[in-house]
C-alpha cells in the first residue's frame, strides 16, 4: 500500500491539530487554576479588610517641639475605654500626670483621631519610656500595645 503526498499532508495536519488541542487544553487548565488562586487571594484580602474594619489600631509616639506623647487611632473602627500607662526609664522624662488623669481613660477614640499629652523630656540623655496602651474593640475584644518609646 502506497501513501500519497495528500495522505502525508493529512496525517501531518492531524498531528498538528492534536498537538494544538493538547496545548490548548493544558493552557486552559493552567488559566483556570490561576483564576481559582486569584479568587482565593481576593477572598482572603476581602476578609482581612473586613476584619480590619472591625478593629481599632491604637499607636503612640513621642514628639518634640512641643514635647508630647500622641495617642492615635490609625485603625478603621472606634477604640473604647482607652487607657495609658507611661513610665520613664532612668528619670530622663515624665508625662504630665495631671493631664493624664484628666484625659484618661478615653471612653471613645474615633478612627483617625489623636489625643496629645504634655511631656517633660531631657532629649540630651536619650530618654526611654515604657508604655502600655489598653483598649477594647467595638465588639468588646480587649487589645493591648506594649512598647518602649525612645527620644
Amino acid at each position: 500500500m502506497a501513501f500519497s503526498a495528500d495522505t502525508f499532508i493529512a496525517l501531518g495536519a492531524l498531528l498538528i491539530s492534536a498537538i494544538s488541542a493538547f496545548h490548548s487544553v493544558r493552557t486552559s487548565n493552567r488559566q483556570t487554576k490561576l483564576q481559582e488562586q486569584l479568587a482565593a487571594y481576593q477572598l482572603r484580602a476581602h476578609k482581612a479588610a473586613e476584619e480590619r474594619s472591625k478593629r481599632a489600631d491604637v499607636r503612640i509616639s513621642l514628639e518634640w517641639g512641643p514635647d508630647r506623647f500622641v495617642l492615635a487611632n490609625v485603625g478603621e473602627a472606634r477604640a473604647l475605654d482607652v487607657r495609658l500607662e507611661v513610665e520613664a526609664q532612668d528619670y530622663t522624662g515624665a508625662i504630665s500626670e495631671a493631664e493624664l488623669r484628666r484625659k484618661v481613660p478615653i471612653s471613645v477614640l474615633d478612627p483617625r483621631r489623636e489625643v496629645a499629652f504634655g511631656a517633660l523630656v531631657i532629649w540630651e540623655h536619650s530618654p526611654a519610656f515604657d508604655v502600655r496602651v489598653m483598649w477594647n474593640d467595638i465588639d468588646g475584644t480587649p487589645r493591648r500595645l506594649e512598647t518602649v518609646l525612645y527620644g
